[in-house]
């Protein structure tokens, strides 16, 4: 990630986060990540949070009971989860930590093996695409779980958002996108490094025309986001 993109995601840290309660895409993204780590967190689980953003699934995570740190290397993402995190915790005792640092982490040796890590529409920003695979696989305990989503390359939508860029230049974040992926292509890309898929779930298809879309397309060209849980080999 740039340090160019950091600053995005930092003017926008605030308005980000409320999206999860007024953007009906952001919401059905937070039941379908919610509903998954319902299925994969055990109390006590080590887990970390690659590219956590505001937190929000840092926090879901440390609900039910998981050992969390969220990374990010946007400074206003994490002076907004430091915020929510001081506030929370007189609350509940929560056992999450933040730390900003850009993805993929330099050092990855020197974190505790996960029992999970969330990526959450982080992967997609990743220039090193492989070097961030690599670090995934090393914070990562054998028959740990990996969940990422990412851009759904079959989705109409997404089709149309590069078209729109090349010719107006918007929607601008599009010039930070270095990889989208069908399912495919995704349990290809990450088997070479030793990940197994058990699940996915595509997401993200509240908008414009969405509803025609599905009854013209099957189901995965209308949704843009794709979830996939994949298991690091023993």
């Amino acid at each position: 990630m740039t340090e160019e993109l950091f600053n995005v995601f930092s003017e926008l840290s605030v308005e980000f986060d409320k999206k999860y309660k007024t953007d009906p895409n952001f919401i059905q993204r937070l039941n379908t990540w919610t509903a998954v780590m319902d299925a994969t967190l055990k109390p006590g689980d080590i887990v970390y949070d690659l590219g956590c953003g505001s937190g929000i699934f840092s926090f879901y995570a440390a609900s039910k009971g998981a050992e969390v740190t969220g990374i990010d290397g946007s400074e206003g993402m994490i002076q907004l989860c430091n915020t929510k995190r001081a506030s929370a915790g007189r609350q509940q005792d929560l056992h999450i930590r933040f730390e900003r640092e850009a993805l993929p982490l330099k050092d990855a040796a020197q974190y505790t093996q996960a029992d999970v890590i969330l990526c959450s529409s982080m992967f997609e920003y990743i220039l090193e695409k492989e070097k961030m695979i690599v670090c995934c696989h090393a914070l990562l305990k054998n028959g740990g779980r990996l969940l990422i989503s990412v851009p759904n390359r079959r989705s109409i939508y997404r089709k149309l958002e590069k078209i729109s860029y090349r010719i107006i230049g918007k929607p601008s974040y599009c010039r930070h996108v270095y990889n989208r992926y069908t399912e495919q292509e995704l349990i290809a890309e990450f088997g070479k490094f030793g990940f197994v898929p058990l699940e996915k779930r595509y997401y993200a298809d509240n908008y414009l025309f969405s509803g025609l879309l599905k009854l013209l397309f099957p189901p995965a060209y209308s949704p843009n986001l794709l979830l996939v849980v994949f298991q690091k080999k023993k």
